[in-house]
């Protein structure tokens, strides 16, 4: 009974299943295939990627520009510079237009970190700009970055609150996109 239990587990409710999606290098190749569904936004330094024949391979966030799993888009971006260390991070699209909207949900060690600490998931999000330019957005300086990027696209009367950050950014993007 526990074998035929096991088996339905792992044909039917797979964790970090394969999906279809995409990889483009930084040297520009674009490689189609399969992503593994669990680095959305526990892991945003790594891509698991499969090809059509079942190859496999890792590729590290310092070299994909890229990656699209499904309708979910990831870009990668330059975090912070440690040590004369580059740190680059993939952060999932939230939304794209005059500003994008980029998400990192870091999962960071419990209690000291040891085996049985399990993770504590912190939220971070970014705007995007311009190419260079990623700034992270917070409570305190939501409000100023509305109001720089979008005050000419704001809805009169609708107040805007960073509890609602995703879908401020998605409706404020459309707006500015029709005008």
């Amino acid at each position: 009974m526990g074998f035929l239990f096991f088996n339905g587990c792992y044909l039917f409710g797979q964790f970090g299943a394969y999906k279809k999606g995409l990889v483009v290098l930084d040297n520009g190749d674009t490689l189609r295939g399969f992503i593994k569904d669990n680095v959305q936004e526990v892991d945003s330094k790594k891509v698991f990627f499969k090809d059509s024949v079942g190859s496999k391979k890792i590729f590290l966030a310092n070299e994909v520009r890229y990656f699209k799993r499904e309708e979910k888009s990831y870009v990668k971006v330059v975090i912070a510079a440690v040590n004369h260390e580059v740190l680059h991070r993939l952060l999932k699209v939230i939304s794209d237009g005059k500003c994008k909207l980029l998400k990192d949900k870091y999962a960071r060690p419990m209690n000291g970190g040891g085996s049985d600490s399990g993770y504590n998931p912190k939220i971070y999000y970014y705007i995007m700009a311009s190419q260079d330019s990623l700034i992270i957005v917070s409570n305190r300086n939501y409000e100023q970055i509305i109001n720089k990027y979008f005050g000419d696209s704001k809805v009169k009367g609708k107040d805007y609150r960073f509890g609602n950050i995703e879908s401020d950014f998605i409706e404020l993007n459309k707006l500015q996109s029709v005008q």
